[in-house]
C-alpha cells in the first residue's frame, strides 16, 4: 500500500514505508539485467522468507520463490576448473546459521554451509555477523573476521569451500563453512578491543578501529592478503561523533554513512568542525581536511552532511543540506557545490535532505533525496536529481522519495516512499509510424506524410486505459513534467514538445535524398507537406534518430504521383469556300434593313 489514505477515513496520512529500519524494498541485487530482491521488510521483524526475481528493463516478474530465505548479495564467479570454463551467477543467503548458496537463473537450491558460528581456539570468534564481505578479481565472495578479543583476523574464500582445480560441476550438497578459510593469522594487540571499520580489494586495506578514551582512538592497517599488520596510528582531537563520549567520531559511528574508503584513500567526518578528514590507507599518514561543508553549503544542517562517496578521484559529500560538495581526492581542495534552493516552509532543513549520499554511474552523480524519518503526510518536493560528475552541473530531476538505490546497464531503480512502487528509470524503445495518400498524387500538387511516435517503454502498459492511444514520446526538455504526469498523478504539462521526424525518399529515379524534417506534438502526432518534383513511385522512410530519453525507430510508406492530364486544345475550324466569302449569315435585322434600302432604290429610279 503506498500515497495517502483513503479520503473517508479522515487522516490524510501516508502509508507506512518503513523507510530506514524496515524497508519494503531491500537493497537489491542485479545480475545480467535481472533484479533480486526480497518479498519482506528485513529490520525488526527479522528474516522472512521470500525472493522475487524480475527483468530490470520491463519489471516482468521472472521467478519467486517463497521459501527462499532473505537474499543477502549476489556473486558471479569465474571459474576454471577441469571441465568447467565461464561465469557462474549465485545468489546469497548469509544472516542464518547456515548459509544457502541458490542458483541466480531459477533460483534453485545448490549448497548449504553448516558452522559458520563455530568458535574454535584456531580461528577465534567466526560468526556470520562479524566480518565484512568483499570480491576477489574472479568474483570469489571473500569474508573478513577481526576478532578484538583474541586478535586474530581470518580470511575465508567462496572457492575453497566449493572448488578445487579439477572441479567440473557446481557445488551441491551440505559443505562445513571452515572449509573455506584461507588464513587465519594473530594480530598485535592494541589498547582497547578493536573492530573492523573498512576494507577495499581494490586498495588492499583493511582499516580497524579501537577506543582508548574518547575522543582519543587508534587506527590499524592490515593487508588484506596475508593478514599483516601495516601500520598503527592514534587520533585524537576529532571530537566525539554522532554517539557522544563512549565512541569516536568517525568509523564506529552508529551513522555507518560518515566515512568511505576508496582509491587508498579513507575519510571520516569531524562533526563538530563540519569536515571530513582524509588518511593515506596505506599508510595511516594524515593527507588532508576539508574546509567546513558549511562554508559551501551556507546551511548549518552540514553538521549532518555525513553521507561521502568516492568516486572519479573526487570525495562527494551530502546529507540534511541536500546538497553535494565535491573535493579532490589528492588535496581536499573544494571544487564544487551544488544547491537545490529553498524549499520554504515545506521542510525544516531549508531544502530537501539527501542522508543517503549519492549513487555514482556513466560520469554522473545520481542524488535520492530522503531523510531519515519522514513525517505524514510527506513533505513534498523530494526528488532523484541528477548532476555532472566533473563539473556540478544540473542535468535533470524527478518527484522521488527513492530508497535503496542502484544502478545497472544504464537503468537506476529504487523504490519510491511517496506510493510505494518500485520505479527504474533508464533510456526507453520508441515505435514511429509514417502515412502518405493511398491514392495516386498529381504531379505539381502538395501531399501530407504525417504519423506518430510513442513511448512504448513497459510501463505505458500500466497506463493504458489513460492513453488509448499510446503514450506520446515527448522532447528531453520536457521530460520531468511528462513523466510525473503519466506515472505520478501531476498536471498535464501544457508546454510539452515532442521530437524530430527526419524524412527521406527513393524516387523514381533511384535517388535517394532527404525531403525535410517535422516535430511531433504533445500528442504524437507530426505532419509534414511536401510537393513531389518527379512523377513516379516514392518510398518513403521516417526515422526517430532517438534522444537521451529514447532510442530510435523507422517506419516506411509509399505513394505514387502522375503525370497531370494535358488539356484538351480548342476545335480548329475548317478554311472558307468562296460563296461563305460573299453570303456571310446574317441576322433578321439586318435582312430586314437591306430589303428596306432596296425598295427605296426602286422609288427613286421610277420618279425620274
Amino acid at each position: 500500500m503506498g500515497g495517502i489514505t483513503d479520503g473517508e477515513l479522515g487522516w490524510g496520512k501516508a502509508y507506512y514505508n518503513g523507510i530506514v529500519y524496515e524497508p519494503l524494498f531491500s537493497p537489491p541485487v542485479i545480475i545480467s539485467g535481472r533484479i533480486y530482491y526480497n518479498m519482506f521488510p528485513q529490520g525488526f521483524t527479522g528474516g522472512l522468507s521470500g525472493v522475487i526475481c524480475t527483468d530490470l528493463r520491463t519489471g516482468e516478474e521472472i521467478w519467486r520463490n517463497d521459501d527462499m530465505p532473505a537474499i543477502s548479495r549476489g556473486q558471479v564467479f569465474n571459474f576454471e576448473g577441469g571441465s568447467h570454463h565461464g561465469a557462474c551467477a549465485y545468489l546469497w543467503s548469509t544472516s542464518g546459521p547456515s548459509w544457502q548458496l541458490f542458483d541466480a537463473f531459477s533460483g534453485r537450491l545448490l549448497a548449504t554451509l553448516e558452522n559458520t558460528t563455530s568458535e574454535t581456539a584456531a580461528y577465534g570468534s567466526i560468526a556470520a555477523g562479524s566480518g565484512k564481505f568483499a570480491y576477489g578479481p574472479n568474483g570469489e565472495l571473500l569474508m573478513y573476521i577481526l576478532d578484538g578479543e583474541s586478535n586474530r583476523l581470518t580470511m575465508w574464500n567462496s572457492t575453497l569451500a566449493f572448488f578445487t582445480s579439477s572441479s567440473s560441476w557446481d557445488p551441491a550438497g551440505t559443505i562445513n563453512w571452515t572449509k573455506g578459510i584461507q588464513w587465519s593469522v594473530e594480530v598485535p594487540d592494541v589498547p582497547g578491543i578493536q573492530t573492523m571499520s573498512l576494507l577495499d580489494y581494490d586498495t588492499g586495506v583493511i582499516i580497524a578501529e579501537s577506543t582508548i578514551a574518547a575522543p582519543t582512538f587508534i587506527h590499524i592497517g592490515y593487508s588484506m592478503t596475508t593478514g599483516a599488520q601495516l601500520w598503527v596510528q592514534n587520533r585524537t582531537g576529532y571530537g566525539y561523533g554522532f554517539s557522544g563520549a563512549t565512541m569516536p567520531p568517525g568509523l564506529l559511528s552508529m551513522f555507518s554513512p560518515c566515512r568511505t574508503l576508496n582509491d587508498g584513500v579513507y575519510t571520516f567526518f569531524y562533526k563538530e568542525e563540519q569536515r571530513f578528514v582524509a588518511f593515506d590507507a596505506k599508510t595511516g599518514n594524515f593527507l588532508w581536511k576539508t574546509e567546513p561543508i558549511s562554508k559551501f553549503t551556507n546551511n548549518d544542517f552540514s553538521m549532518y552532511d555525513w553521507a561521502p562517496r568516492i568516486a572519479y578521484g573526487k570525495l562527494y559529500v551530502t546529507g540534511y543540506t541536500g546538497s553535494v560538495s565535491a573535493f579532490n581526492l589528492t588535496t581536499g581542495e573544494h571544487l564544487w557545490t551544488y544547491t537545490q534552493g529553498s524549499s520554504g516552509f515545506d521542510t525544516p532543513y531549508g531544502s530537501w535532505s539527501c542522508i543517503d549520499g549519492v549513487v555514482p554511474a556513466d560520469n554522473k552523480i545520481y542524488v535520492p533525496c530522503m531523510e531519515h524519518t519522514p513525517q505524514t503526510p510527506m513533505y513534498q518536493g523530494y526528488t532523484l536529481y541528477c548532476l555532472d560528475a566533473e563539473t556540478g552541473d544540473f542535468l535533470w530531476k524527478i518527484a522521488a522519495f527513492l530508497t535503496n538505490v542502484a544502478v545497472a546497464d544504464g537503468y537506476i531503480v529504487g523504490a519510491n516512499g511517496y506510493d510505494q512502487q518500485i520505479y527504474c528509470y533508464g533510456k526507453g524503445p520508441s515505435a514511429l509510424t509514417v502515412t502518405a495518400p493511398d491514392t495516386a498524387a498529381t504531379m505539381g500538387k502538395s501531399v501530407i506524410i504525417k504519423g506518430t511516435v510513442a513511448d512504448i517503454s513497459a510501463g505505458t502498459e500500466q497506463v493504458a486505459s489513460r492513453f488509448p492511444s499510446g503514450v506520446p514520446a515527448v522532447s528531453d526538455e520536457s521530460m520531468t513534467e511528462w513523466m510525473e504526469y503519466v506515472y505520478m498523478q501531476k498536471p498535464k504539462p501544457t508546454n510539452a514538445t515532442g521530437v524530430e521526424v527526419i524524412l527521406d525518399v527513393l524516387d523514381a529515379n533511384g535517388n535517394y535524398r532527404n525531403i525535410g524534417n517535422a516535430t511531433s506534438d504533445a500528442n504524437g502526432f507530426y505532419s509534414f507537406e511536401w510537393k513531389p518534383d518527379i512523377p513516379g513511385k516514392f518510398t518513403v522512410y521516417a526515422k526517430f534518430a532517438g534522444s537521451e530519453s529514447y532510442y530510435g525507430s523507422s517506419a516506411e510508406t509509399a505513394f505514387v504521383v502522375e503525370e497531370a492530364p494535358q488539356a484538351t486544345p480548342p476545335p480548329t475550324p475548317e478554311p472558307a469556300s468562296a460563296a461563305d466569302l460573299y453570303f456571310l449569315p446574317m441576322s433578321a435585322a439586318t435582312i430586314i434593313a437591306i430589303i428596306v434600302v432596296a425598295v427605296l432604290v426602286v422609288l427613286l429610279f421610277r420618279k425620274k
